[in-house]
């Protein structure tokens, strides 16, 4: 049984370096600063083929551009249907450790006090990433830039058992241009 989103969130993140983080950022910079992980999360085919880097507690998500990116984050109770695979250019699925169920998101460059956080029961929650092809752009877009539009739509729900990280939907390499 699939279930409609509990709750849903729009905004814009900016995506400096390509990417943008959802992480549970107290325990992520515990364990960086106790040396448990190196905060470096792309690795091997990281960057290209999967699009996002995963660490325990945190998701880097590789975008096609840097500026402003559309994001989306709806939450569910159950695992959410894949309906959007035929409209999405890739699509994959990662395991999110929460321990104290603070949710940020936040891009590379945004300074602290301009994250997103969503309190949520602490959980491991499965995380499905879709690249959405769109013509939404905010405002300070500059179109000198190079890379294509994409709306990055998060969907998270409560799992019982962790999983490896999943694409669902290859999208093509390069990917970005």
């Amino acid at each position: 049984m699939h279930s409609s989103p509990v709750e849903v969130q729009r905004f814009f993140l900016y995506a400096g370096h390509f990417q943008f983080y959802l992480r549970d950022e107290e325990t992520y910079w515990d364990a960086v600063r106790g040396g448990d992980i190196d905060g470096q999360p792309w690795a091997g085919e990281a960057s290209e083929l999967v699009r996002i880097g995963v660490e325990p507690t945190s998701i880097a998500v590789g975008t096609a551009r840097q500026g402003w990116v559309p994001m989306t984050l709806r939450v569910h109770a159950s695992p959410p249907p894949t309906e959007l695979l035929d409209e999405a250019d890739h699509v994959v699925e990662a395991d999110l450790a929460l321990p104290t169920g603070r949710l940020s998101i936040y891009g590379c460059d945004q300074e602290p006090g301009t994250k997103n956080v969503l309190v949520l029961p602490p959980n491991t929650y499965r995380t499905r990433i879709s690249y959405m092809p769109t013509r939404i752009v905010h405002p300070d877009t500059d179109d000198d830039e190079l890379g294509d539009h994409f709306e990055y739509r998060v969907e998270i729900w409560v799992t019982t058992e962790e999983t490896e990280v999943h694409v669902l939907k290859q999208g093509p390499t390069p990917w970005s241009g």
